[in-house]
């Protein structure tokens, strides 16, 4: 069975200095006691500002609903 990828991208979409930062919150991400289906990457050119957003959702699945969500913004030095 094919593990989800946490913070999935399309590499075409991402520099090199996005990439590096979303790869190392990938890694660090399995730790987490979140669904990785839960965790978007918005690539720049896709944000009002220009920078890379990340983000996840926190839920309750017993009450199917969402509780928190989180993100940053990268502009490829700067969370």
């Amino acid at each position: 069975m094919d593990e989800i990828p946490w913070f999935e991208y399309d590499e075409d979409d991402l520099d090199v200095a996005q990439r590096a930062f979303v790869d190392v919150l990938a890694d660090r991400a399995g730790t987490w006691l979140v669904d990785p289906l839960d965790t978007v990457v918005l690539p720049s050119a896709s944000t009002f500002d220009g920078r890379l957003i990340v983000y996840l959702d926190i839920g309750d699945p017993q009450r199917n609903q969402g509780v928190l969500t989180v993100g940053a913004h990268f502009d490829g030095c700067v969370v």
